[in-house]
């Protein structure tokens, strides 16, 4: 019971959804943990959890069924919410981690109704064992893939998912790659010292996040190195591509200005169009 309601907490805070931890949203949410505390002190004094009957058969209560719905609703409500996350998030890295967090709950949930079956067998270790591990290797290998300064994808993962996409074209969408190149990046280092250069990196990273939301699975952003950045996209045509362009440079210069930065934030931005028909190779795509 208690893993399952630290669990609820977790996926929350982990997927940005803070809200949980304000005083009245964590009250609403511990109702159902509340109410299995009192089901608990009940059961100690009444035969209303579960009974030894006098040929040492355990029997199970009415209230046992309420007792073990509550921590499976937390877990199951977890992986609902974890699924639809993955499937409208925008981050590329995301997808995995939410879709890890999904399947989390599932192999316990399964191996507890089994557990009930076996008692002798402790099917439920082996099954959060390996819950467990599957989502710690997630997490792993999406911090492996995370540029650590702007939180997007680096690009050892940029290369990666690109491999993938070159291989088979999604139906009526082009695929382009987009360069984004900050302007006279070495003169913000220069002048205002390295600390405003790595803020204004973050700045252009949260800018391609913004500008690239609407398009949802369909644009993987990434820091290629040092003030350049590449997006992936799949499109329906060239004037999509150059709108989002455009979008990008408008909410660089937007943020920029809003983050009462003494320099003035710019970028210049490029694309490619990868023919399925005329296959070339990612640095020849790049070039």
């Amino acid at each position: 019971m208690t893993t399952a309601w630290f669990w609820y907490i977790y996926c929350d805070i982990v997927q940005g959804k803070t809200k949980i931890l304000t005083r009245l949203n964590f009250f609403i949410h511990a109702l159902p943990f509340g109410a299995a505390i009192i089901i608990l002190v009940i059961g100690m004094f009444t035969d209303y959890l579960f009974i030894i009957d006098d040929n040492g058969f355990l029997e199970y209560g009415f209230l046992y069924a309420v007792l073990l719905s509550i921590p499976f609703g937390y877990l199951l409500s977890c992986s609902i919410k974890s699924f639809y996350r993955a499937f409208t998030s925008n981050k590329y890295y995301d997808h995995s981690l939410y879709m890890a967090m999904g399947v989390f709950p599932i192999t316990p949930m399964v191996c507890g109704v089994l557990q009930a079956f076996f008692l002798t067998v402790p099917i439920m270790c082996y099954g959060a064992t390996a819950a467990v591990l599957l989502l710690y290797l997630t997490a792993t290998e999406n911090r492996i893939s995370k540029d650590s300064l702007t939180n997007i994808n680096n690009r050892q993962e940029m290369n990666r998912y690109l491999t993938q996409k070159m291989k088979s074209r999604t139906p009526k969408l082009d695929l382009y790659l987009m360069i984004l190149d900050v302007d006279h990046f070495k003169g913000i280092n220069d002048r205002y010292g390295h600390v405003e250069g790595d803020r204004a990196l973050v700045t252009v990273a949260k800018a391609l996040e913004i500008s690239c939301q609407d398009a949802k699975n369909r644009a993987f952003l990434s820091r290629f190195g040092g003030d350049e950045f590449i997006v992936v996209l799949e499109a329906e045509n060239e004037q999509q591509v150059n709108e989002i362009a455009e979008l990008i440079r408008e909410n660089i210069t937007k943020l920029n200005e809003e983050s009462g930065a003494a320099f003035k934030l710019e970028a210049c931005i490029g694309y490619a169009r990868y023919d399925f028909d005329n296959p070339v190779t990612i640095p020849q795509l790049i070039a």
